[in-house]
């Protein structure tokens, strides 16, 4: 009868201690991952080639660009960091074809772009994926 009190308060306090406790995904791992979107450059016969990406921003808040992380051979363009609430940035990609490497074969190369922006729960991280196709 002592066991059966005993595990009965133990599991009676765990429950009310989880019971307190909410968690989002953006709290758990910190930032959500949009899907992943294309770029498609084509044909690299030009030294460089340019394509725009649009960047929109539906939230009520303002969304900052905290980083950009761009693969060799390529370049981006951002004219503004700051994203107001309801409304987008162009962005433009250039492919330089004398700096993506003959050795390559890879004919796809992967641009990341993470903004942030804050809610009553806290900051919102966000990375979009955009893959940059090619054709040596």
């Amino acid at each position: 009868m002592r066991k059966v009190l005993l595990l009965s308060a133990i599991l009676l306090s765990s429950f009310l201690t989880f019971s307190q406790i909410t968690i989002s995904d953006s709290q758990l791992f910190g930032s959500t991952r949009n899907l992943a979107v294309g770029v498609d450059f084509g044909q690299l016969s030009n030294p460089i080639i340019e394509k725009e990406y649009i960047i929109s921003n539906p939230t009520k808040a303002d969304m900052v660009i905290t980083n950009v992380d761009i693969p060799e051979g390529f370049g981006v363009v951002i004219p503004q960091k700051t994203i107001k609430a309801g409304t987008f940035v162009k962005i433009k990609v250039l492919a330089y074809k004398d700096y993506i490497k003959e050795d390559n074969t890879d004919l796809m190369k992967t641009l990341l772009i993470t903004t942030e922006y804050y809610t009553f729960d806290g900051k919102v991280a966000t990375t979009q994926v955009i893959n940059l196709k090619f054709e040596k």
